[in-house]
């Protein structure tokens, strides 16, 4: 069996989807699958076989380039055009990780669209300015191919001509909601925590590397380091965290990773952009923040977790249910600075710190994988 990722993108600088993709190809290679990954040309930023930073070889990148065209038509020229691509190319087993149609199963990392459609208009706006918001996005042409691709696809999967795979209970349920896809119909694959990719560091390393970057960043040596990490930072709270943090302890500066927030920064709060070194940076941190209003299963999550990192998220979050009732959760901003002034207090948080460690061992990017398999094979 040879497979391959329908992609929207494979820049590892635009976000966890990207990188779960590559993970899970990955992953998919050590158990001796043929994967490639598949994705428009101009916004792919990784090289064909690549060999990653932990020393796995990465799975053959194919791009395609398409015509200079409006959003509304380059979005269905894509969704149209990376299938046969795939078939052309020998690969007999296509995964749709987006809005991309002819794939045999889908796996779409953005969730349910209508779901991210009206939590990312809803996010950090009062009910009416929300209901605007999502009008007014409803009105963009590009909507409706994104809504006609959707329907095609769900159409496929009851059908019988595709499959679902949900990245979490709260995909599968909104596959149920928005799509009427029965339950027997979807199978579950979250995301795996990649604990290949964190060495063991010493409390001394750690602090030695936080020290570095304080000095860096021009901050007193003894701050407490947060990172944030979206490409929607609206949709995954940054709205709430600007609001939040006029109020945090003083000793805490917060990291936004991704794409640059629209509120004004504080003194407490550092722009640091795209990144691809998004692990590295985790692993010094003190927490993860994440109050995300939707998010399938925060891949950034995992990989703290991974870390040995807590992490401060909601109920929003598919990937809280790897923790099950273990989850740092913070739904109301009242809820958020009060887990700060306690990380204030106790920013060790060994216990937080050992069973992030724990929960990322029960479910790793091998983990992962395996499932991953047998669903594909139907073994």
């Amino acid at each position: 069996m040879r497979i391959a990722f329908l992609v929207e993108s494979i820049d590892l600088e635009r976000g966890g989807a990207e990188r779960a993709v590559m993970t899970m190809a990955k992953a998919l290679e050590t158990l001796g699958q043929d994967c490639a990954i598949l994705a428009p040309a101009g916004r792919s930023q990784v090289q064909n076989s690549s060999t990653a930073p932990d020393g796995r070889k990465g799975p053959r990148i194919l791009t395609v380039t398409l015509p200079k065209l409006g959003r509304a038509k380059r979005a269905r020229a894509l969704g149209e055009t990376l299938s046969p691509y795939a078939r052309r190319e020998g690969y007999d087993c296509l995964v749709s990780c987006g809005k991309m149609l002819g794939g045999d199963f889908h796996w779409p990392h953005g969730g349910v669209h209508e779901a991210t459609l009206r939590a990312s208009c809803g996010a950090g706006r009062s009910p009416i300015h929300g209901k605007v918001a999502l009008l007014a996005k409803r009105l963009r042409p590009v909507e409706a191919v994104f809504k006609d691709i959707e329907n095609s696809i769900y159409s496929g999967i009851h059908s019988g001509q595709c499959r679902a795979i949900a990245l979490s209970n709260k995909v599968k349920q909104d596959m149920m909601a928005f799509h009427k896809v029965p339950e027997s119909l979807i199978q579950l694959c979250p995301n795996g925590a990649p604990t290949h990719i964190f060495p063991e560091l010493s409390w001394q390393a750690m602090e030695e590397k936080r020290l570095r970057f304080c000095e860096d960043m021009g901050i007193d040596k003894g701050s407490q380091l947060l990172f944030f990490v979206a490409m929607n930072p609206r949709l995954k709270g940054s709205v709430t965290l600007s609001r939040v943090m006029k109020a945090a302890p003083p000793e805490q500066h917060l990291f936004y990773i991704g794409k640059k927030p629209g509120h004004r920064l504080s003194p407490q709060e550092h722009c640091l952009g795209p990144r691809t070194d998004v692990p590295q940076l985790l692993s010094i941190g003190h927490a993860l923040l994440l109050p995300s209003h939707y998010d399938p299963c925060s891949l950034v999550t995992l990989e703290a977790l991974a870390a040995g990192i807590p992490v401060l998220t909601t109920k929003h979050n598919g990937a809280i249910e790897l923790l099950k009732d273990k989850a740092w959760l913070a739904d109301t901003e009242a809820d958020l600075l009060s887990a700060l002034k306690e990380l204030a207090l106790d920013p060790a948080q060994r216990s937080r710190r050992e069973l992030a460690k724990q929960v990322a061992g029960q479910w790793t990017a091998e983990d992962a994988a395996a499932r991953f398999l047998e669903i594909l094979t139907g073994r």
